[in-house]
């Protein structure tokens, strides 16, 4: 009986670990913007200091500065990059952007964001997320991997959610999926791309901000801790 309640105790351990650690969300309030570390994460800036902004009740993670001075997000030469903290390879199980400003602030359209994955076998694969305004009720992506835009279906597959248009004080939210799939990464970075101009001049910029990541630890990490809770329960049966 002590070895049925010590293998039970152990089972739902694992269930509760593998539960939590198969996507492990990390927000962008879970961010210490002095120290970069969130969660199991790590966000560097490049360009600024790391900054948290609300708007419209939307909190995002972004870098401050921009051409006001006073403007926290990813544009620019502006990038934050993000690994774990343990440096660990990991896979993006998604992220979610906040296009906090688009279309009728400074007449901006087909916003840009750029993501680089850095793959723990040496390679790099690079995902643009190009936001089309055409008016606050008609809000659409379309996703380029590697230079290569994805069809409807693809796209579709990607996009988990896309909330409200980016109108001017309305933050335009999209949930990635799987953007690399399976493949195993040592880095994140994201950076924004010019974005194009409407009917009117405007200052071609991309402007947007992370709202979250979620990742999944590295398989090799999951299959080590399956084996320590083996090795528990031998010793439990042995002692029993």
């Amino acid at each position: 009986m002590k070895f049925k309640t010590a293998t039970i105790s152990v089972f739902l351990g694992t269930a509760l670990f593998c539960g939590t650690a198969s996507a492990g969300l990390v927000e962008a309030t879970d961010v210490n913007t002095t120290t970069g570390i969130g969660g199991d994460l790590t966000f560097t800036p490049t360009g600024g200091d790391l900054g948290l902004k609300n708007v419209n009740g939307v909190d995002a993670l972004g870098v401050k500065g921009g051409p006001s001075g006073a403007e926290i997000d990813i544009q620019g030469d502006q990038a934050i990059a993000v690994q774990k903290t343990s440096r660990e390879a990991f896979q993006l199980a998604s992220t979610t952007l906040a296009f906090l400003y688009d279309g009728p602030e400074f007449n901006d359209f087909q916003e840009r964001a750029s993501i680089e994955a850095f793959f723990a076998n040496g390679g790099s694969s690079t995902a643009v997320i190009e936001n089309i305004y055409n008016s606050p009720s008609d809000l659409d992506f379309n996703i380029y991997i590697d230079n290569v835009l994805l069809d409807s279906t693809q796209t579709n597959a990607l996009i988990l959610s896309d909330t409200t248009a980016s109108t001017n004080g309305t933050p335009g939210l999209v949930q990635l999926g799987a953007l690399f799939g399976s493949q195993l990464i040592q880095s994140l970075s994201f950076t924004a791309l010019e974005g194009s101009c409407g009917v009117d001049s405007c200052n071609n910029q991309s402007d947007y901000s992370i709202k979250n990541i979620a990742t999944v630890p590295e398989p090799g990490t999951l299959a080590l801790f399956a084996l320590g809770l083996t090795g528990l329960v031998v010793a439990k049966r042995k002692s029993a």
